[in-house]
C-alpha cells in the first residue's frame, strides 16, 4: 500500500491540470500518466533485483548461523564430560520434569544428546570394545565414589564373554574401593543365565569397602559384604526364607525394604536381631492370611519408621494379624513413624485392633493410613486420640503429624474436627496457659477424600468451611480431592 495519502496527491495532481476546460483534452494527462507507468515498472525491478539479493543473503547468514551453532555444539565444555555424569544429569532433569519443574525444551535436549551417545556406542554390542569402553569411563571418574547398577540381562543380549568382560571391569581392584552403592535387578534370570557354569562366582562385591547400600532381587547369588551394609532393598521376597537368610548377615543395616511378600517359609526362620535398624519397610503382594508372619522373625529394638504397604492380587480382605503387630512392637518399642497403606477394600484392620497398635506406640510422632478400610478409623478411635485437659492422656500424645486417605469424613466430620482443635493452639494461646497442654500441637494434617468410592468418603461443604476457619488461625492442614 502507498505511502502518499491520496487527498494529498489528488490537490498536487490538480494543479498540473489545467482545471478550465476538459481534462480528456489536456494532452498532457496521458504523457504524465505513461511516464508514471513507467516509473513504477522501473521501480518493481529494481525491487525484485533488491529481494532476490537479500534472499541469497539471508541464506548465507543462516547458513553461516548453523555452522556457528553445530561449531559451537562440538566444542561446548558439557561434551567433554564422561557419559555416566550426563545420564546423571538425564535422570535428574527426568526427576524435575515430572515435578514440573523443567521444561519441555530440557527434556528434549536431553533426549537429543541420548540419542548421539547411543549412536556413538553402537560398538557397546561388541564384547572386547564394551569391556574397554567400561574400564575407560571408570578411569575418567576416578577416585570419584560411584554407584553401580545391574540390570537388564537377558540370555540373548548377554553372552558369557561379555558378562565376563563387564565383571573384570567392575571388580578390578582399583574399581571396587570405590563402589558407593549398588542397584541390581537381575535376579532370578541372571541365576538362569548362570545356571550350569561358574558365572555366579565372577561378580564378586565382597572387596567393595565403600559399598554401603544395595537393591537387589532375592535370587541373585552375588557375593556381597553383608556386614558393611547400612540399607538393603530386597524385592522378590516371595522367596521368603532367602531373603531372611540376606537379613540375617547384615547386621549393621539401618534401613531395610522388603518387597512382594506373599509365601510363608518353606523351612524355620529364626528370629533376626537388628539391633541398629532404624526404618523398616515391607510391601505385602497377595495378601495371605499368614503374610504379616513375616514380622515374627524380626528384633529392631531401635526401629523408628515403619512403612507397611498391602497390595492384593485377587480379590477379598486381608486379616490383620494383631498378635504378630503387638509382639512386634513390644520388641521395637520406640517408633516415631507408622505408615500403613494399601487398597482402599481390602485392607481392614479392627478398630479395636487399631486402637491397640496405637496404645503400644507412645512415642509415635507421624501416622499416616493411606487407602485403608473406610471402617479402620472410627468415631471410637478419633476419641481416643481427642485431648481433654485435666483427664487422661489421649493415644500418642506425642503426636503431631496425621495423614488419613478415604475415610468415611462425612459421617466422622464433628468427631474429626472437635479432635482436631483438641489438640491445637496459637502461640497466643500457648503462651498464656497456666497449665501447659500434655500433648503435643499439630505441625502437620493432610486428609484426602475418594468422591469414586462413594459420598460418604467426600468433603462435606461444612467441613471445608470449618478447615478454612482453622487453617487462618495457623492450623497446618491441606484438604486433597482424591488419593495421594
Amino acid at each position: 500500500m502507498s505511502t502518499c495519502p491520496m487527498r494529498l496527491l489528488l490537490a498536487e495532481q490538480a494543479e498540473r491540470i489545467d482545471l478550465s476546460g476538459r481534462i480528456s483534452q489536456n494532452t498532457n494527462v496521458r504523457q504524465w500518466i505513461e511516464e508514471s507507468d513507467s516509473a513504477v515498472s522501473s521501480l518493481n525491478a529494481e525491487i525484485a533485483t533488491v529481494q532476490a539479493r537479500l534472499a541469497v543473503l539471508t541464506a548465507r547468514r543462516d547458513c553461516e548461523s548453523a555452522q556457528g551453532a553445530a561449531l559451537r555444539h562440538l566444542t561446548a565444555p558439557v561434551r567433554t564430560l564422561p557419559v555416566e555424569l550426563l545420564e546423571e544429569i538425564f535422570v535428574v532433569t527426568s526427576s524435575l520434569a515430572r515435578l514440573g519443574s523443567a521444561s519441555v525444551q530440557d527434556i528434549a535436549r536431553l533426549f537429543r544428546m541420548a540419542a548421539d551417545i547411543a549412536r556413538d556406542s553402537e560398538a557397546m554390542g561388541r564384547p572386547h570394545i564394551c569391556g574397554e569402553c567400561l574400564r575407560a569411563w571408570l578411569a575418567r571418574s576416578a577416585p570419584v565414589p560411584i554407584p553401580v547398577i545391574l540390570m537388564g540381562f537377558q540370555e540373548d543380549l548377554w553372552s558369557e564373554t561379555l558378562i565376563r568382560r563387564v565383571a573384570d571391569a567392575l571388580t578390578h581392584k582399583d574399581v571396587a574401593s570405590r563402589w558407593l552403592s549398588l542397584d541390581e535387578t537381575l535376579g532370578m534370570r541372571w541365576a538362569g543365565l548362570t545356571k550350569g557354569s561358574d558365572l555366579q562366582n565372577i561378580l564378586c562385591f565382597s572387596n567393595a569397602s565403600r559399598l554401603r547400600k544395595v537393591e537387589m532381587e532375592a535370587g541373585c547369588p552375588i557375593p556381597m559384604p553383608w556386614a558393611q551394609l547400612v540399607e538393603i532393598s530386597i524385592s522378590g521376597t516371595s522367596l521368603f526364607a532367602t531373603a531372611f537368610d540376606i537379613l540375617a548377615k547384615c547386621p549393621n543395616l539401618v534401613g531395610a525394604t522388603l518387597s512382594d511378600v506373599n509365601i510363608r517359609s518353606d523351612r524355620p526362620v529364626d528370629l533376626i536381631a537388628l539391633n541398629s535398624l532404624q526404618t523398616l519397610e515391607i510391601d505385602f503382594l497377595d495378601l495371605p492370611t499368614y503374610a504379616m508372619c513375616c514380622l515374627d522373625h524380626i528384633s529392631a529394638p531401635a526401629l523408628r519408621r515403619l512403612i507397611l504397604r498391602f497390595y492384593p492380587m485377587r480379590d477379598g480382605e486381608f486379616t490383620w494379624q494383631e498378635d504378630s503387630f503387638t509382639a512386634f512392637q513390644l520388641r521395637s518399642p520406640d517408633i516415631t513413624v507408622l505408615d500403613i497403606g494399601g487398597d482402599s477394600e481390602s485392607l481392614y484392620i479392627p478398630h479395636q485392633a487399631f486402637k491397640n497398635a496405637l496404645l503400644h506406640a507412645p512415642l509415635l510422632t507421624s501416622l499416616s493410613l493411606e487407602r485403608c478400610h473406610p471402617l479402620t478409623f472410627d468415631e471410637e478411635t478419633i476419641r481416643a486420640l481427642s485431648y481433654m485437659p485435666g483427664g487422661s492422656n489421649p493415644l500418642v500424645p506425642e503426636l503431631h503429624e496425621l495423614s488419613l486417605d478415604g475415610i468415611k469424613f462425612q459421617e466422622l466430620a464433628p468427631a474429626l474436627t472437635s479432635m482436631i482443635r483438641s489438640r491445637w493452639w496459637t502461640d497466643t494461646e500457648l503462651a498464656s496457659c497456666l497449665n501447659p497442654p500434655t500433648v503435643v500441637r499439630w505441625s502437620r494434617l493432610f486428609f484426602a477424600d475418594h468422591p469414586k468410592y462413594d459420598e460418604s468418603r467426600m468433603f462435606s461443604q461444612a467441613f471445608k468451611d470449618t478447615v478454612e476457619d482453622m487453617r487462618r488461625s495457623g492450623l497446618p492442614i491441606t484438604l486433597h480431592k482424591g488419593s495421594r
